[in-house]
């Protein structure tokens, strides 16, 4: 199983302006804490998984979850997208964040996830949307705007996109 993707928008809502992008131009960094770079993991039942730059401009992750008996595993990328983001803005209420990623998936339907949390997030399903992805010819734009997100200043924002439910 394969997507390909380009995580290619972050910004504040009513600014309409990019405060992080990562169009993997320049590589993919990889960095375990996904503090400085992506990191990645699989959890549940059993995968194996990849994570890498095309060097076309966008990254893949391949899953081998042939291994896995019960169908139940999933796989996620994340990375900290905040370090130079204002998030003063965040405590006026006509600001929030939007998130946007463009994929690609190899079998179809596939099911994916965008997520938004703080190091402070206890409700890992709230600011989290699900997206069907029903072909693999098509690049597909994902995006989700959050609702009274809860970041403060000093707050570490995680974006992360996961699969699941691919049986």
């Amino acid at each position: 199983l394969l997507i390909i993707f380009i995580f290619s928008f972050f910004s504040f809502y009513e600014n309409n302006f990019p405060q992080f992008i990562d169009n993997f131009e320049n590589g993919l960094l990889i960095d375990t804490t996904g503090l400085n770079g992506w990191t990645y993991r699989t959890g549940d039942g059993y995968a194996e998984m990849k994570f890498v730059h095309s060097g076309k401009g966008y990254a893949s992750i391949f899953v081998d979850a042939t291994k896995d008996k019960r169908g139940i595993w999933w796989a996620l990328i994340r990375r900290r997208i905040s370090d130079k983001m204002n998030l003063e803005l965040l405590q006026n209420p006509k600001y929030e964040f939007r998130i946007e990623a463009k994929v690609r998936v190899s079998d179809a339907p596939k099911r994916i996830n965008l997520h938004l949390n703080t190091q402070r997030t206890t409700d890992f399903h709230s600011h989290l949307m699900e997206y069907d992805i029903p072909d693999t010819t098509n690049w597909h734009t994902i995006s989700m705007t959050t609702k009274n997100f809860d970041a403060k200043p000093g707050d570490t924002i995680y974006a992360q996109l996961a699969l699941m439910d691919w049986g």
